[in-house]
């Protein structure tokens, strides 16, 4: 099976014919991947059923589950799949930054504007959290994910110590970009459960002092 669209276990060939080509199978799967991920981010993981998103993606229940084994697997591969641009975006702030007072900024202006203009991201991955305490697949999820977010701050934090001529040592590096990820965890979450608090401009001007703070620090 290939991976096409995000989905693993959509087939390369099985449903393209002679005039759709791979750009058509694209678009369906990316259809599909987004029926799951509103039904998901709007009903909750237990709230969600099968019919509900095969309905939403306009497909039956049987072809659904040819793309996915489990809820459980749906829930992971749109999480998979949002998360990919979230690592694209952070390395790109980090990799721009010339200063800790610049990447502290992009950082939280970043994290602020997913909130707003993509809630369901932080609704799907308070759904993980919950389900990753009995569901294996949700739980390998966050551990590759918050080690793979690590990893891309971490490689960010070396380049921008780097420009200013002050490297530290590699384990406050980890350290630094495990605390910067709890931070963008926290926030997050909270402010998906209360969403006032995204107006809140004291709050967000105070993160962007702690993650400048924290970037001073590690200097």
């Amino acid at each position: 099976m290939k991976i096409l669209g995000g989905i693993v276990g959509w087939p390369s060939n099985q449903y393209a014919d002679k005039t759709a080509g791979v750009s058509d199978l694209e678009d369906k799967a990316d259809k599909i991947l987004m029926a799951v991920r509103s039904v998901l981010a709007e009903k909750g993981y237990q709230g969600a059923t099968i019919s509900e998103i095969a309905q939403e993606a306009g497909i039956s229940r049987g072809l659904l589950h040819y793309y996915f084994k489990s809820k459980e697997d749906m829930l992971c591969q749109v999480i998979r799949h949002s998360m990919a641009g979230i690592l694209a975006r952070t390395s790109a702030i980090l990799e721009s930054a010339q200063s800790p007072a610049a990447a502290a900024e992009g950082l939280c202006s970043a994290l602020r504007g997913i909130l707003v203009s993509d809630p369901h991201f932080f609704k799907l991955f308070l759904e993980a959290w919950v389900f990753a305490r009995k569901g294996p697949d949700a739980q390998s999820l966050l551990k590759d994910i918050h080690s793979r977010f690590r990893q891309a701050v971490r490689r960010g934090l070396e380049g921008l110590a780097q420009k200013t001529g002050q490297p530290p040592a590699s384990t406050r590096l980890d350290t630094l970009a495990t605390l910067l990820t709890s931070l963008v965890d926290g926030i997050g979450m909270q402010a998906t459960i209360e969403p006032s608090l995204l107006e809140n401009d004291d709050l967000w001007n105070a993160l962007d002092r702690a993650i400048f703070a924290l970037l001073e620090h590690a200097r």
